[in-house]
Order: structure tokens, then C-alpha cells, then sequence
């Protein structure tokens, strides 16, 4: 073999390994630096709320139900986020008939523009932990983060667990599937599931094709290189209508349970009505959250992602 075939050979070779070095460059960032503190998010001037677009607390001040946590498995601050009594969101507070009184609610929008974002393949990061402080009650169900359309609530993709809310399930009971973190479609359908274990880190990528209108998840536990979990598969054809318009949540909203004493009409309305418990606090740790554009390069396998800046 010639001096050339051989370079060439090892050339190749050392090029199969490259998906696990390359990495899509950062287009919205949100892992926070192990310096942020739990007061930056009451601080409308600081570094972490100019990378905010808009939370939701209810009444709650930011930092009651954000809490900034770290851990020596990550490079990155981990939030613990968390819904209790207050967390209620009105959004005209003239006008208390829009409250969202069914829901408990808490969400982070991350600064994202939409229109340079949902072009090509984007992949959308989120790591997920239960604690023992978590005290969920998965009778109800729990959004934690997704990719929504604003004006219809559609999601391109969501993470969910918990029991889904069904109007008729007046008994409360609680699905087989609960105690499972869900990765789904537009149309709902599972990606992927896994064991929600308290303790253990789930690390989810959603590799989201914006042209072709696919979805595909990946999944990894720990420190632990993300793979591939799901086919490719072609997402509900409305979600390339909206793309362009959506935003990007980090989140935890619980449904309410449908209230018997409800008329089915009103069952229906979760937004604003059924059963929701008093003296809650619920909480659950979200971390290692950015999008990276992967219309070039393969998303990257390790659930830290690649190097940015952090500092919040």
C-alpha cells in the first residue's frame, strides 16, 4: 500500500469518528453558569434575565419558584422548578375570567428568535431530574417543556409526565404510563418514553427538521452520550405552517383533575377549571437547556453540549 492510500485510509477512518466531536453551533442559549444565583431572576437588569424573554410566575416572585442549585455532575446550575398554591397566571389582570385557574404554572421563554431559528434541523436540549423534594402527584399531568405555537397552543414537540387529563376520569385514577417521562409529537404520539426515577438525570434532544417536518428524540441517562431513541419521523403537517412564529419553553405546568360536579361542557375547559389541591409545592430539576442547529453538523452527544459562554 502507498504512502498516500494509507493517509487516506487513516483519514477516513478518523473521519467516521468526527459525529462525536462535531457539534452544531448554539443558537439559543440557556445553560447557566454554576456563578447564577436564584435572585438574578428578581433582578430584571441581570445577565440571566437579559437571556429571558418572559416568565411566568403567578404571584410568586421569580426566585420563590426558581431556585438555583448546583451539583457536581455538571459543569452547569441547575434550576429547580417549582409550582405551588400562587402559581397561577393572569394574563389580563383586568379581566379575572381569563385567569388560569385549572392550571399551576411556571414557565421560562428563553430569548429565541423564530424566524432564523425554525429554518433547517435544529435540536432542542433539555435535562430532566427528579429529587426527593419533588412530591408530584401524577394523577395530574406535568408539561415540562416544548416548542409551542403561540396562537393555537399546539406543540411541535413536548415533554410530559404524569397522568394525561381526560374529562371523564372524574375517580382521579392514575395512568399505567405515569411514572414515564414522554416525548411526543404534535399529534401526541410518543417518541419515546423512560422511567422517571428520583435521582437519576434523563438528558432529551429533539432534533426538529423545520423544512422537512420531522422530529426524532434522543435520549441518554447521566453523563452518558446521547443516542438516537426514534426513527425520523415526519411531524403533523401543521407544524410547518407556524414554523417561524413559535417560542420555546422551559417549564412546569400541572393540569387539574376534571371536577364531577362539572358539566362535561365544562370539564372540557381545563384552562380554567376542575380540581386542583391546596398547600402544594411541586417541583422538578431542569438543566443543560439550549438549541443547537444541526442543519451541518450532527447534534452533539454530550448532554453538556458544546463549549459557550454560560455565565448567566
Amino acid at each position: 500500500m502507498s504512502p498516500n492510500i494509507r493517509y487516506l485510509s487513516f483519514f477516513f477512518m478518523a473521519l467516521n469518528c468526527l459525529p462525536h466531536l462535531l457539534s452544531g453551533e448554539v443558537v439559543s442559549e440557556y445553560r447557566l453558569g454554576k456563578e447564577t444565583k436564584s435572585l438574578d431572576f428578581d433582578n430584571e437588569s441581570s445577565a440571566l434575565r437579559n437571556k429571558t424573554k418572559f416568565l411566568i410566575t403567578g404571584s410568586n416572585k421569580p426566585s420563590q419558584v426558581l431556585e438555583i442549585l448546583t451539583d457536581k455532575s455538571s459543569n452547569f446550575a441547575m434550576i429547580a422548578t417549582k409550582v405551588n398554591d400562587e402559581s397561577i397566571f393572569k394574563p389580563d389582570p383586568e379581566d379575572a375570567k381569563q385567569d388560569q385557574l385549572g392550571f399551576r404554572r411556571l414557565d421560562v421563554l428563553p430569548q429565541y428568535d423564530p424566524t432564523t431559528i425554525e429554518t433547517g434541523k435544529k435540536a432542542y436540549h433539555h435535562s430532566l431530574m427528579l429529587s426527593k423534594d419533588s412530591m408530584l402527584d401524577l394523577a395530574h399531568s406535568y408539561l415540562l417543556g416544548s416548542v409551542e405555537d403561540p396562537k393555537t397552543g399546539g406543540h411541535i414537540y413536548d415533554i410530559v409526565l404524569g397522568t394525561d387529563y381526560d374529562a371523564k376520569n372524574t375517580s382521579g385514577k392514575v395512568a399505567p404510563n405515569a411514572n414515564k417521562f414522554r416525548v411526543r409529537n404534535m399529534k401526541f404520539a410518543d417518541l419515546f418514553t423512560v422511567d422517571a426515577v428520583v435521582g437519576e438525570t434523563n438528558n432529551f434532544a429533539i432534533e426538529v427538521d423545520w423544512t422537512k417536518n420531522t422530529v426524532q428524540a434522543f435520549h441518554s441517562k447521566g453523563s452518558e452520550n446521547l443516542k438516537a431513541v426514534s426513527k425520523v419521523e415526519a411531524n403533523d403537517p401543521k407544524a410547518k405552517t407556524v414554523a417561524g412564529t413559535c417560542e420555546w419553553h422551559i417549564q412546569m405546568i400541572k393540569s387539574p383533575l376534571p371536577d364531577p360536579n362539572d358539566t362535561p361542557e365544562q370539564r372540557n375547559d381545563l384552562v380554567h377549571g376542575g380540581i386542583q389541591k391546596s398547600g402544594i409545592l411541586e417541583s422538578i430539576v431542569q438543566f443543560r437547556n439550549f438549541v443547537e442547529d444541526t442543519s451541518k453538523d450532527p447534534l452533539t452527544a454530550n448532554p453538556e453540549g458544546p463549549a459557550a459562554t454560560t455565565s448567566a
